[in-house]
Parts: structure tokens; C-alpha cells; sequence
């Protein structure tokens, strides 16, 4: 009798284990999928008024971008809120910030950000040595022609 119980819970144990390993398998992969799927959200109507209300709350006076495109190859934001990333500016010749959506053929400066997204701060050390690199190569440009 005692044997007969033993070997029926045998494979109530390999039940519950595999429900569980599966149970496991599933949360993994919906975490991975809310992970990768993270820049179509930032990169969204909703995640641009989301992350537009976190910087102007942080801020002494107001932002406002248009569009908003993120990529795991371009800019990180962090599961702990850190930032790594740049943004691109253009600008007029009278050194006045150009609208996005139309063309034109302003200059344009790329802004390295880091900090977080509560309180995002630009990057000094980054933006000089991107100025200098590119004052350096217009010189040397200059000087080869």
C-alpha cells in the first residue's frame, strides 16, 4: 500500500516541477520582451509626454521636443533611471533653435546627457571634447585644401 503512494507521488513532484519551470520560463520571457520592447515605447507619443513631464518637473522652465526616437544602439537609459546619451540640436544661422519636422540648413550640436532621468544633467567633459574634435578636423580641412 505505502508503495503504491510513493509511486503516485512521484510523478505529482515531476508535475508541479515542470509547471513551475515552465511558470519560470514564461516570467523570463515576458521580462525580456518588456526590456527590448522598452524603445518603442520611449520612442511613443505617450513615453515623449512621459519623459517630457519627468524633465520639466526637474527643471527651472520648460523643454519641449517633437519627436523622440530611441534605439538599444543609440543612448541608454538604465533599469535604475540613468541616462547615457546624446541629443541633437539644429540651429539657424542666427544661432536661433530650429523647429523640428521642416528642413533647413541650420548647423547642428549634439548635446552628450547623463545623469537620470529625474534629474538629467548635460555631459561638460563629453561636449568639449566633441567641440574640439570638430574644430580640429575643420582645421585640418582647412589647411589641406
Amino acid at each position: 500500500m505505502e508503495a503504491e503512494e510513493k509511486l503516485e507521488a512521484k510523478p505529482k513532484k515531476r508535475i508541479r516541477t515542470r509547471i513551475l519551470k515552465l511558470a519560470l520560463v514564461i516570467v523570463v520571457i515576458l521580462i525580456l520582451l518588456l526590456v527590448f520592447l522598452l524603445p518603442a515605447f520611449v520612442s511613443s507619443e505617450k513615453g515623449r509626454k512621459t519623459i517630457l513631464a519627468k524633465i520639466n518637473n526637474s527643471i527651472d522652465g520648460r523643454i519641449n521636443f517633437r519627436r523622440l526616437s530611441m534605439s538599444w544602439f543609440k543612448g541608454v537609459i538604465g533599469l535604475d533611471k540613468t541616462l547615457d546619451m546624446s541629443i541633437t540640436l539644429t540651429f539657424t544661422e542666427n544661432a536661433l533653435t530650429a523647429r523640428t519636422g521642416k528642413e533647413i540648413t541650420g548647423k547642428r550640436i549634439t548635446l552628450p546627457l547623463k545623469g537620470t532621468v529625474d534629474k538629467p544633467e548635460l555631459d561638460m567633459g563629453k561636449l568639449l571634447e566633441e567641440q574640439l574634435k570638430q574644430k580640429l578636423f575643420e582645421g585640418l580641412d582647412k589647411l589641406f585644401k
